[in-house]
């Protein structure tokens, strides 16, 4: 992405962020639409999207390791890493396709563990071939090589440092406020839940109910505008368009930030931090 995108969406979150930290309850409370189908649907579109981006990703790392790393050890590496970006997150987002706060939820097919794990590898595999063949076309040099490892390495990193402070933060989410009816839980983002333990066992409470800071969805969506804006790297022609790309990839991020809230599982800032996290990566 082009530098000033980056200062100026990181201007944006960071003023977004200061003034969430007065009014988090407050607009939680005003948007909260429990189980509306907008917010499962682009919970599903989310998932999905980061399960093909880095899926084809990975097919094009495989593919073009041999021919751009001279080190034999180092491309080797690189080759493994492709397949086991599909068999990690294919596994990860198997295990997501479960959730009730996603559409897939509520198929049936997801309530096999089995059945999940499947459709879940075949869209990573399906993904995975599409970038072997999107490789030979439009990847033909190191520098282009590069961008897209680049691009991967950002989009895992952001993955990981949100998994990572979301194990770490323990904030419960707005639903589990509403269930219990009770706000004077709500904890600010920059405060830890210390109580957390005690309330997941007293009613056997999922432990992702206290995972509300920061938004995996978010973090999905905002890799979006990554990949998007860095399109060019495939067609010299989209260097015209990346401003548009940008904006779609944006667009598609709004949406799955409001519905995140509109559900109730992340607060204003759970889902702006989210995304700082993404594009400082």
């Amino acid at each position: 992405m082009k530098r000033r995108y980056i200062l100026i969406t990181a201007a944006i979150l960071i003023i977004g962020i200061v003034l969430a930290s007065f009014y988090d309850l407050d607009i939680s409370t005003a948007l909260y639409f429990k189980d509306n189908v907008f917010s499962k649907i682009f919970a599903l579109l989310a998932e999905l999207s980061f399960l093909f981006f880095i899926s084809v990703i990975g097919g094009i790392i495989f593919k073009n390791s041999k021919s751009f790393i001279k080190n034999k050890v180092l491309s080797i590496l690189f080759m493994i890493g492709g397949v086991i970006y599909i068999l990690v997150f294919g596994y990860y987002f198997s295990t997501r396709f479960k959730n009730s706060d996603s559409l897939a939820g509520f198929i049936s097919v997801f309530e096999s563990k089995t059945l999940s794990l499947v459709f879940s590898l075949v869209i990573a595999a399906a993904s995975f071939v599409f970038g072997l063949l999107f490789a030979s076309k439009f990847i033909n040099d190191q520098i282009k090589f590069k961008k897209v490892v680049a691009v991967s390495f950002t989009m895992v990193a952001a993955f990981a440092i949100t998994v990572l402070i979301k194990k770490l933060s323990v904030r419960p989410r707005f639903v589990y406020l509403m269930e219990y009816e009770d706000t004077s839980l709500f904890q600010n983002w920059w405060q830890r839940f210390e109580h957390a333990a005690y309330y997941m066992q007293l009613d056997n409470v999922e432990d992702r109910m206290f995972e509300s800071l920061p938004s995996g969805h978010s973090c999905y969506a905002c890799c979006s505008i990554i990949v998007l804006a860095n399109l060019d790297v495939f067609n010299e022609k989209l260097k015209t368009k990346k401003d548009l790309l940008y904006v779609a990839g944006l667009a598609f991020a709004l949406l799955v930030v409001f519905s995140r809230i509109l559900c109730g599982l992340h607060y204003l800032s759970d889902v702006l931090i989210s995304l700082l996290i993404t594009i400082s990566c």
